[in-house]
């Protein structure tokens, strides 16, 4: 049998047999061929994407501390709300005192009275010390915890002096349980006989009632409430390297703040600057004592 023309095969087209199939297996995979730089090449492409793409997408799984920091004094703020609802609408005190002492409050109790057997009688001051645990317990029987059952919403976690627990920062710290303070207009700045406090809806639902405690400052870890002052708000969620130089650089970085509806909100330390002016000329949103007509002291 004679083979057509058209399938008869050459020396050159025998290793793709049929001939019309030349183009489409032998030239198109000599053109297709990998050399070693090629291949190199690649490989060194996708090592560098999975360099660039795995840590952001790690970042981006990661909880934003800020939002976390917002979320927590959210989270105090509706349980104060609902302490004042059980409470004859009278908010949880501020605290108002050195190292632990003063009525119970918010974030701890300052008295056992019988509901911590093997404790101290009283909490006491952990300045000079890093480890927290002492305190943990008065924590656990503070006016909130009933509401929060939970440690997480009482520390902030961009504290920056916490995260590094042998900080002289955080060692000279006198209250260890808090990274936050309240404002102490809900007592008229410590005025208000024994362990009275101002109802909830004598404060407009804008008023900030708690906020970033500044971690620059171990003196104001003597207690958990503060008077609304610049220095007295941290600058951590602000940018890192503004919020660490914070005594030198004095609107630098940012906070959260929780209000009186509830709610809560980020504000630049600039902002709170102007709101925290002295003497103010009327009750704002930090100065706002219900007793006063200026909401301070």
């Amino acid at each position: 049998m004679k083979i057509p023309a058209v399938l008869r095969t050459t020396g050159a087209s025998r290793r793709c047999f049929p001939a019309w199939r030349r183009w489409l297996r032998c030239e198109w995979l000599a053109n297709a061929a990998f050399s070693r730089v090629d291949l190199g090449a690649v490989l060194g492409t996708l090592g560098l994407i999975v360099l660039v793409v795995l840590p952001a997408l790690a970042s981006s799984r990661a909880p934003d501390g800020r939002m976390v920091c917002l979320n927590n004094l959210k989270r105090i703020m509706t349980a104060s709300n609902l302490y004042a609802a059980d409470n004859s609408d009278s908010l949880p005190h501020t605290s108002w005192g050195i190292d632990m002492r003063g009525p119970g409050n918010w974030a701890y109790a300052t008295a056992d009275k019988g509901r911590l057997p093997g404790e101290w009688l009283f909490p006491y001051s952990l300045a000079g010390r890093i480890d927290n645990s002492p305190q943990l317990p008065w924590r656990r029987i503070g006016q909130l915890w009933p509401y929060l059952r939970d440690a997480s919403p009482y520390e902030c976690p961009d504290d920056l002096v916490r995260q590094d627990p042998n900080s002289r920062l955080y060692i000279d710290r006198p209250v260890k349980v808090t990274s936050y303070s309240m404002n102490g207009a809900i007592i008229s700045y410590g005025t208000l006989p024994g362990v009275q406090t101002h109802p909830l809806a004598s404060f407009s639902p804008d008023a900030l009632l708690i906020w970033d405690n500044n971690e620059m400052q171990p003196f104001y870890f003597n207690d958990a409430a503060s008077y609304p002052r610049l220095d007295s708000v941290s600058g951590r969620h602000g940018r890192r390297q503004v919020a660490r130089q914070e005594t030198t650089t004095p609107f630098g970085g940012a906070f959260n703040a929780g209000r009186a509806d509830g709610g809560a909100e980020y504000m630049t330390r600039k902002i709170f600057a102007e709101l925290t002016k002295w003497p103010p000329d009327q009750r704002n949103r930090v100065w706002c004592d219900p007793t006063s007509p200026t909401g301070s002291r």
